[in-house]
């Protein structure tokens, strides 16, 4: 049986049951057992669901309800890596995040800690009868857990609303529950991470197999602030400002781009076969949402720093500079052509940060992968004098390239894993 076609009427079923679990919690659920209508409703291929995500020092969130009692969690949307960790408690040496308390397995009546028997990550080893997981990080940031499985939706910062409008995402998950945290996990604002990385443990595949959404895709389409999360597909193709194009997902557990030319304006900058070459080799050009920047080849750094100061007739740098409106207006596009039609148009308003006025023994941000500290520019309204940004396109990726969040910004991006094809679409994701 193919992997997608599972049975209509068992996910009903189960849909069913898990609000019933939950139906004690809040009044505002309409509960009712599947009947022969549902069985055979012919189902949409829009999304089921649109959340709304929330920016916070250049990294974006998601509501995330787990167990029953719902306890909410903030976490990091993150195309970049696979695993679903937030800190649990007791945890002695994890950060104080935005949630107030941790997720306790042992208050919610839903949750199951995992043997080794029952692992859902291929990455888990048994530990004294636990399903225990380790994750490192470049930086030398790392966390330690093991797996427990609970009912996991995702929601809006209320409850109520949560479960008036998504409760039927519900469906039991395992996740990494943390009980050890370092590095830059200790300090940052999310709770965890919510890893939707290509691999059949995540999230995105359970929503479908429980029939809480009817396509294995989602969709995100980025602000500077925000913006949304639809499942099941696209939420709409009205705010699309061009059609979508599709280009094919290629083999591997990360979103990798198919780079086929790069400009700057309408300067090309990958004439050179080497040069494009540095786009593909090692492990690509990636699509990391969970990555606040944009870092190119460094083999590309002088062709770039010359077209861009022939462009705008400024020095191309990272450190935080002065731009006057009208040296802004100068900055040029930087495009990144894709096979088909497709291209990711990442504009000055994305890339270039705008940095709050130095107080007196303050050092200029620095960069980070999850995190920075400027605002939105404001480049369409016209300023006197000058304004501080940071221009946050690095050419210094040592292999491949990555392509963060402000790379995203303004553009409606499918993952449609069930096709293995990303759709792209200039949009208006307000």
């Amino acid at each position: 049986m193919n992997h997608f076609a599972k049975n209509h009427r068992k996910r009903q079923r189960n849909r069913w049951f898990l609000c019933s679990i939950l139906l004690s919690f809040s009044r505002l659920v309409d509960c009712h057992a599947p009947t022969a209508a549902d069985e055979e409703e012919e189902l949409p291929s829009m999304a089921t669901s649109t959340i709304p995500m929330h920016a916070v020092s250049g990294t974006h969130h998601i509501y995330v309800y787990v167990g029953s009692p719902p306890k909410r969690q903030t976490l990091i949307v993150d195309t970049g890596s696979r695993i679903m960790a937030f800190p649990c408690d007791p945890c002695k040496n994890c950060g104080r995040h935005t949630s107030p308390t941790y997720y306790s397995p042992l208050e919610s009546t839903t949750d199951v800690q995992l043997t080794c028997d029952r692992c859902h990550y291929d990455m888990s080893k048994c530990v004294e009868e636990k399903c225990a997981l380790n994750q490192g990080y470049a930086e030398g940031s790392s966390w330690s857990g093991y797996e427990v499985e609970d009912l996991i939706w995702f929601g809006t910062e209320t409850l109520e609303e949560s479960v008036e409008r998504h409760l039927h995402l519900a469906v039991p998950y395992s996740f990494a529950c943390q009980y050890r945290e370092d590095g830059l996990f200790q300090a940052q604002y999310a709770d965890g991470i919510m890893g939707l990385a290509i691999h059949e443990s995540s999230i995105i595949h359970s929503f479908f197999e429980e029939g809480s959404i009817l396509r294995v895709a989602f969709s995100l389409c980025m602000t500077r602030h925000g913006g949304y999360m639809s499942l099941g597909g696209i939420r709409t193709r009205s705010n699309h400002l061009q059609p979508m194009q599709f280009v094919p997902l290629q083999s591997g557990r990360y979103y990798k781009l198919p780079v086929i030319s790069v400009h700057l304006n309408h300067i090309s900058l990958t004439d050179d076969p080497v040069l494009l070459y540095a786009f593909t080799e090692n492990k690509g050009t990636l699509l990391d949402s969970g990555t606040t920047d944009t870092y190119l080849p460094h083999v590309i750094s002088p062709l770039f720093q010359q077209v861009w100061k022939e462009i705008t007739g400024l020095v191309y740098s990272n450190k935080r500079h002065q731009y006057t409106y009208d040296q802004f207006r100068s900055l040029p596009n930087v495009t990144i052509g894709l096979t088909g039609s497709a291209n990711i148009v990442i504009q000055p308003d994305s890339y270039m940060e705008q940095q709050q006025p130095q107080v007196t023994g303050g050092g200029a941000p620095q960069k980070t992968s999850h995190g920075s500290t400027g605002t939105q520019p404001s480049s369409k309204i016209p300023w006197d004098g000058v304004k501080e940004f940071t221009n946050r396109i690095y050419c210094d990726e040592p292999r491949g390239a990555v392509l963060g969040m402000n790379a995203m910004i303004g553009h409606d991006i499918l993952f449609d894993l069930e096709g293995m094809r990303l759709g792209i679409a200039p949009a208006d994701c307000s």
